[in-house]
């Protein structure tokens, strides 16, 4: 029969009842019971401390998981934030060329309409000092000339 640490008292009096002297063969078996008690619990300590070393290493197994997973997400989204400001940047410069084109057309229209308003501004000019109509060729050369 084995007992533990803990079932010792019960031991002592189950063995030697109520007596207080002890014989030479239960004294033994008490000493038996007590160092396989003491080695048992040595085992269990032990046991416990590997349990605690084991447990240690794998929450600092998942902290650097944890750790590692932070770097990568923070990684992540600092590219995709430089791919939404480089893309951003892209569009804005299209947007700008876009607005540099249509100024320049609207330039052009508009020096265009000007030098039409001037040619018809300059040819009744003309016909009113020459005092008569002159031709269409005239009128081209007349003009060109004016607008040089």
């Amino acid at each position: 029969m084995e007992y533990s640490i803990f079932s010792a008292p019960a031991f002592y009096y189950a063995e030697v009842g109520a007596s207080s002297s002890f014989g030479g063969d239960k004294k033994k078996t008490r000493e038996e019971t007590i160092a396989r008690a003491v080695l048992s619990a040595e085992e269990s300590r032990k046991k416990s401390e590997e349990l605690l070393l084991l447990h240690k290493k794998k929450m600092r197994e998942a902290q650097d998981e944890a750790l590692a997973i932070t770097q990568r997400a923070k990684s992540d989204a600092e590219k995709i934030r430089s791919d939404m400001v480089l893309r951003a940047g892209k569009q804005a410069n299209i947007i700008i060329d876009q607005s540099k084109f249509e100024l320049a057309e609207e330039k052009n229209r508009i020096l265009s309409a000007a030098k039409k308003e001037i040619t018809e501004m300059a040819l009744l000019a003309a016909g009113k000092v020459i005092g008569r109509n002159v031709s269409s060729a005239d009128n081209r050369k007349i003009v060109e000339e004016f607008i040089k």
